[in-house]
C-alpha cells in the first residue's frame, strides 16, 4: 500500500506541472499574437509595407504570374509585320514642343498635364492620312531628356 500512495502522489504532481505547462504553453500563444496584431496594425508597419508593394508593382514583379505568355508573345514578335507611322508637324509647332522640352528638363518634370501645350499634325498610316494633335508626355525624365526618345501622346 506504500507504493500505491506513492504513485498517486507522483501522479497528482504530474498532472499538476501538466496543467502549468498548457496554461504557460496557451498564455505565450496569446501574448504572441497579440503582440503581432499590435505590430502589423501599426502605421508604421502599414506604411512600409504599402511602400514595399509600390516598388515591388513598379518593377513589374507581379508580371512573373504571366511569365509563359510574355514569352509566348515575344516569340511571336518576331514575325508580325510592323507599319510605319509618319508624323508631319510644322516647324513652328514643333519649336513649340522643344521649347517646353527644354523648360521641362531644367525643372525635372513636365509639370500639370493641362498645361503641356498640344499642336496639330498630321499622320500617314499606309497611305492615309489623319489630323492629330500631340503634346509630349511622361513622368520621368527618361520621357523627355532626349528628343530622339521623347514620348509623345495624342490627347
Amino acid at each position: 500500500m506504500i507504493l500505491k500512495k506513492k504513485t498517486v502522489k507522483k501522479k497528482k504532481n504530474f498532472l499538476i506541472f501538466n496543467k502549468f505547462l498548457y496554461i504557460y504553453f496557451f498564455s505565450s500563444i496569446l501574448i504572441v499574437l497579440i503582440f503581432i496584431i499590435f505590430l502589423f496594425t501599426s502605421t508604421l508597419v502599414k506604411k512600409n509595407v504599402s511602400k514595399f508593394l509600390d516598388h515591388f508593382s513598379k518593377a513589374g514583379r507581379f508580371e512573373y504570374i504571366y511569365i509563359l505568355d510574355i514569352g509566348l508573345k515575344a516569340i511571336k514578335s518576331n514575325f508580325y509585320k510592323i507599319k510605319k507611322i509618319n508624323l508631319d508637324i510644322d516647324f513652328e509647332k514643333i519649336l513649340i514642343i522643344e521649347n517646353h522640352r527644354a523648360k521641362s528638363i531644367k525643372n525635372g518634370s513636365l509639370g500639370n498635364s493641362e498645361k503641356i501645350p498640344v499642336v496639330n499634325g498630321e499622320a500617314s498610316i499606309d497611305g492615309q492620312t489623319y489630323k492629330v494633335k500631340i503634346r509630349l508626355k511622361g513622368e520621368r525624365k527618361i520621357h523627355f531628356n532626349q528628343k530622339e526618345n521623347s514620348s509623345l501622346y495624342q490627347p
